[in-house]
């Protein structure tokens, strides 16, 4: 959707080549283009994972203008959004959501029910919340996201790094773009 109706290229990071201090691809001409805005989509955690091997240092202070760069954007969200749920003016835009730690030993539940949440009546180990996304602050790309998670899964979690999940409002996304399966949201 980017390249057909912005015109931006869409460019595979591993061909990426580095001339001095500057980003460069390669069109269908074969051209060599000078990169001057990137509208990143790598995810750190899956290069590392994939062991894909750059021609170029990521962390190096390229002649570049970054619209998102790898280090910035997901961490910030994530780490943010308990915050930016909490006043009801922010419940139309930011799904409500609300740390672990605070779900299970605070004021968590009670402010996601305020939030109209559904939650199961009862909080045994077998309840389930069908609309709920755990979610680990500290990982990317949507890994170790967990639906539906139960009451048992979410006691699992030590004490200690409950603190670093997401308790956070299953979003439904209407179907919009064409992909080679189908309609995606």
């Amino acid at each position: 959707m980017t390249s057909a109706r912005l015109g931006i290229a869409v460019v595979d990071i591993r061909n990426l080549q580095a001339i001095g201090d500057k980003l460069h691809y390669r069109n269908a001409r074969g051209r060599l283009v000078p990169i001057r805005r990137i509208y990143n989509r790598a995810i750190a955690d899956e290069l590392i994972a994939r062991k894909v091997r750059l021609p170029f240092q990521l962390t190096h202070a390229w002649d570049v203008e970054w619209a998102g760069h790898p280090n910035w954007y997901f961490l910030i969200s994530k780490f943010s959004i308990p915050w930016l749920s909490q006043s009801p003016q922010h419940y139309a835009a930011v799904p409500p959501a609300v740390f672990l730690s605070d779900f299970l030993e605070g004021p968590g539940r009670e402010q996601l029910a305020a939030a109209g949440v559904p939650l199961p009546g009862g909080i045994g180990p077998e309840a389930v919340y069908r609309e709920l996304l755990l979610k680990p602050l500290f990982s990317f790309a949507g890994k170790g996201i967990q639906f539906e998670p139960s009451q048992a899964q979410l006691e699992e979690i030590p004490v200690a790094q409950r603190a670093n999940f997401l308790l956070q409002q299953r979003m439904r996304f209407v179907p919009t773009i064409e992909t080679p399966y189908g309609l995606t949201g």
